[in-house]
């Protein structure tokens, strides 16, 4: 709301008391990790990024850029996975000459400060009071949906940058100055190296809207004035495309990965740009495995893809409950789900991306009170247009399929059908390789903060209704605290079973209502001052609000003990690697999303069992802990992952029973040298025949996946188990001092990281889109139903040069036997590789490398001059060289076009905004003395 603050006269006064404040609640929510010899915890700050941003602090240290991992998923390009940011300017913080754990937490708690100091910025450039945009910049940064970013760095990093792109965007409406577009794409451009490019997508959503809003004020007068709207709208995209430039570095590897991942390779259209390819297309589909029936292209739209849909099945995990609402004023009114764990209930799926909305009770009745869907200012309709997308699409899941089937019981139709978030996924391109729907709130939060602003400043207006408002929320949650008072006591006459029951409802029942009550009383009272005293008023109301938010809120940091030492699965690491022949990192098999710890320990999430939880992780190399010690995983933590290696490792179903069994040859043929898994009973670990162990080869999964026979398409064949031998416990061992400790398996069978072969079958290209095209060759590898392909003895090869639709021919190169002791490697980085290998016939190098089109060869042959090689995919998804007889070095090495590309772009594109920077600050310099 556009109006003319009541600012007090000592505003400097007020500005401390604001910095104080701020750094009040700050302390109260980091002072752990600031002043003990603890790191930040819990969820992806703690086992995914941490250890990421160590081994990316190592590689640039060793004087390389990490452009591509080799220790997750057979190898994968780092700079397309987004998340590690590696061209982030905000990453120079790591190359200070201080220990990485003091840089790590600076480079977190910095962009928490940000994020306050861009609200405030921004309540203050749009005029808002110095107690206005404190409140904006204190229920923003210390809001439940921004304070608890600090676990997922890459989305902190974007709620800092946020709210100069929303100032960006409305500067441009207005003033439509080249100024506020460069500044905009600067803004999405630092989202985007930051690791989160769908909050920067967003941004574009938001600026949709101010343009909209825009509109409506000129919709009934000439229609020369739709023509600053036009300008307005052409700067848009200027600025999108200048920020696409800036950030051409990370953009381009992303999108060239992503279009190879689980999230864009789909059988039918998932939304609706992709109809009329699909439709004019002549591939052919897959039955499905459910219903055995050809796809339909309507199938994804409508919310029932053909299995398997990876993507689809977690595009709307943590999707925002509508009871959930309730936070947004309430605090804590289903308890805490970490330190202490007193959360009381939880919905049928719910999972939690951020454990409170709540940002404040004055913040919010202002908020409240400033919305104007229809009337007032165009900020404020802009902003409050804001707030109901994105808080409306946080919901995700919860849309009108899920309202039918919760009123009538009818589950005819997918939940998730008429929901906000499952209509821009349709109607928004890009919009559907996203996930997370509560991801949105963050953007509602920042719109709800600034119209919090307006409405302070807006009190002399309608001081009436907040204070309404504020008076019958402290009666009703005083009501509720008494009532519930009551009931406590009515149990301690009762069973100490029930007590006991009931507790933790109670605890946060008192703790959450007793809270609102006592804020919500002494708002109304300093409310009430605010026209005789605006100082006084505003610096009480600022530094209520910064207690309530404290009190609230700093629970949801928790910070951990450092971890001290190696982790115990390392000497069996290390145990291995001396034993391999070849000299590249051993590779382990260990189950994503497990942890070695008791259920018990798993649910109550105390800050003691927090520790105990965190070292059961980091002693099993979990998720990303084996990044930094340089030790390689079949599987591990990525943000997207190559569809053709993944599928390499699907669990495949076992007859009609709810058991799957995990392709043990894939294990084999991408050399794992040690599964780790639990110690349980010998029944329970390896039960009879196909019943294995449920964490490494049986493990159970949404979809199945049969195979349909050709003779008979309506029946099903499914997958023939074909036990291989078991891994022995040769040099394994079991360890652990939590409850549950973890039993390590010596693979024998595990083959080398290269060898050679003498027959190969060669086909054309793979079309990585169409499943059928690459399934079957999977399936003959891992799953034989009726020949089985030995990778040992052959090779599937693709030559690029043979047109789609060429029939597979057979060549024999030579005629020696399969060798698989013929080569070894002589020097190993994560983009460099060289191997030595020595034939006495031609043969066919196979390597367990992950195949990219940017790896290269070069090859010397009996000590001449190196040569470049052909690198031809192999077995779907692995790497080959054709080699004749003779000995040869073979130097391969990554060197991915789009990050050059990327990169000439970007440095042209910021040295371009660099100057044009320059040559605005030197005018305005100017303009005085004209």
């Amino acid at each position: 709301m556009n109006v003319e603050p009541n600012e007090p006269s000592n505003a400097k006064l007020v500005t401390w008391v604001a910095v104080g404040c701020f750094a009040g609640v700050f302390l109260a929510c980091f002072w752990e990790v600031l002043f003990l010899p603890r790191r930040l915890g819990y969820r992806d700050v703690e086992y995914f990024f941490e250890p990421l941003f160590r081994y990316l602090q190592m590689e640039w240290g060793a004087g390389r850029v990490p452009l591509w991992n080799p220790y997750s998923h057979g190898g994968i390009p780092l700079v397309g996975q987004g998340t590690p940011s590696v061209f982030y300017p905000g990453k120079l913080v790591f190359a200070l000459p201080v220990p990485f754990q003091v840089a790590f937490k600076f480079y977190v708690l910095v962009h928490v400060v940000v994020a306050g100091l861009g609200a405030w910025w921004t309540a203050r450039a749009w005029s808002c009071s110095h107690a206005a945009a404190a409140l904006a910049s204190l229920s923003y940064a210390f809001g439940g949906s921004v304070l608890f970013m600090y676990t997922t760095v890459v989305f902190l990093v974007s709620a800092a940058w946020l709210p100069f792109a929303v100032l960006c965007v409305d500067d441009l409406l207005r003033t439509r100055h080249p100024r506020s577009a460069v500044g905009l794409a600067v803004s999405m451009s630092l989202m985007v190296l930051g690791g989160d490019p769908q909050t920067a997508f967003y941004v574009g959503v938001v600026a949709g809207l101010g343009l909209l809003t825009s509109f409506r004020r000129t919709s009934e007068t000439t229609a020369s004035n739709v023509k600053p709207l036009l300008w307005s709208a052409g700067l848009l995209a200027v600025s999108a495309g200048l920020a696409a430039a800036l950030a051409a570095v990370q953009l381009l590897p992303s999108l060239e990965l992503n279009a190879t991942s689980s999230r864009s390779v789909t059988q039918v259209p998932s939304n609706v740009w992709q109809v009329p390819g699909h439709l004019t297309s002549d591939r052919h589909l897959e039955p499905r495995p459910d219903t055995g029936e050809l796809p339909k292209w309507y199938d994804e739209l409508v919310g029932d893809p053909p299995p398997p849909a990876k993507h689809h099945v977690v595009t709307y995990n943590f999707s925002l409950t509508p009871r959930r609402y309730a936070e947004w004023f309430l605090p804590n009114p289903f308890g805490r789900s970490l330190s202490g764990q007193s959360r009381w209930t939880v919905w049928k799926g719910e999972r939690l991306w951020m454990p409170t909305l709540y940002a404040g009770l004055v913040p919010f009745v202002l908020a409240l009170c400033s919305l104007r869907l229809w009337g007032g200012s165009q900020r404020a309709r802009w902003l409050s247009w804001t707030v109901v997308v994105f808080a409306v699409g946080s919901l995700g899941r919860f849309g009108i399929g899920w309202l039918i089937t919760q009123t009538t019981g009818w589950d005819g139709v997918s939940r998730e059908i008429g929901g906000l978030y499952w209509l821009m996924n349709v109607l928004l391109p890009v919009h559907s390789s996203f996930r997370y729907p509560q991801k949105m709130w963050m953007l509602a939060a920042l719109a709800a903060s600034l119209l919090a602003a307006f409405g302070w400043d807006a009190l002399r207006e309608h001081r009436t209704w907040p204070r309404r408002l504020l008076l019958g929320y402290a009666v009703v949650t005083g009501i509720a605290f008494l009532a519930i008072a009551v009931q406590g006591i009515a149990l301690l006459n009762g069973s100490v079973a029930e007590l006991a029951k009931q507790l933790p409802m109670l605890e946060a029942l008192l703790a959450c209502f007793g809270h609102a009550c006592v804020v919500g009383v002494v708002a109304w009272f300093l409310l009430g001052w605010h026209d005789k005293r605006p100082l006084a008023a505003g610096l009480a109301v600022v530094a209520v609000t910064a207690v309530d938010l404290a009190v609230a809120n700093a629970w949801c940091v928790r910070s951990l003990d450092y971890l001290d030492g190696s982790p115990e699965l390392l000497q069996y690491v290390e145990a291995a690697q001396r034993d391999r022949q070849d000299g590249t990192p051993v590779r382990v098999r260990r189950p994503l999303n497990w942890k070695p710890v008791s259920t018990r320990l798993q649910k109550d999430s105390t800050d003691g069992n927090a520790d105990v939880w965190a070292r059961s992780a980091f002693d099993t190399l979990g998720y990303n802990h084996h990044l930094p010690l340089r030790v390689a995983k079949i599987g591990g933590s990525s943000t997207i992952k190559i569809n053709l290696v993944e599928s390499y490792f699907d669990p495949l179903p076992m007859g009609e029973s709810k058991l799957a069994l995990q392709p043990r040859r894939a294990f084999d043929a991408w050399g794992c040298d040690l599964f780790v898994m639990p110690d349980l009973p010998p029944r329970k670990r390896l039960p009879r025949g196909a019943r294995m162990d449920y964490t490494t080869f049986g493990l159970r999964r949404r979809w199945s996946e049969p195979r349909w026979s050709a003779e008979n398409p309506e029946s099903t064949v499914w997958p023939n188990g074909d036990p291989l031998p078991n891994p022995t416990a040769e040099s394994g061992g079991v360890f652990g001092d939590y409850p549950g400790s973890v039993l390590v398996l010596r693979n024998t069978d595990a083959l080398p990281r290269a060898w050679v072969v003498r027959e190969i079958e060669v086909r054309p290209p793979i079309d990585e889109g169409n499943r059928l095209d690459w399934v079957p060759i999977q399936t003959s590898i891992v799953f034989p139903l009726d020949e089985y392909r030995d990778v040992r003895q052959t090779a599937i090869v693709e030559d690029v040069e043979l047109p789609p639709g060429t029939a597979s021919r057979t060549e024999t190169l030579g005629s020696g036997e399969a060798d698989l002791e013929a080569c070894r490697v002589v020097h190993h980085d994560p983009s460099r590789v060289e191997f030595e290998a020595e034939l006495e016939t031609d043969g066919f190098l196979v390597v367990a490398e992950t195949y990219d089109a940017d790896w290269t060869v070069e090859i010397s042959t009996d000590g001449g001059e190196p040569v470049p090689g052909v690198v031809h995919r192999t077995n779907v998804a692995m790497r080959g060289v054709r080699l004749p007889a003779g000995t040869h070095r073979l130097v391969f090495r990554y060197q991915p076009r789009s990050i050059y590309v990327g990169g000439t772009v970007s440095a042209t594109a910021w040295l371009a905004v660099l100057v044009l920077s320059v040559l605005f600050l030197r005018g305005r310099r100017r303009e005085p003395a004209e």
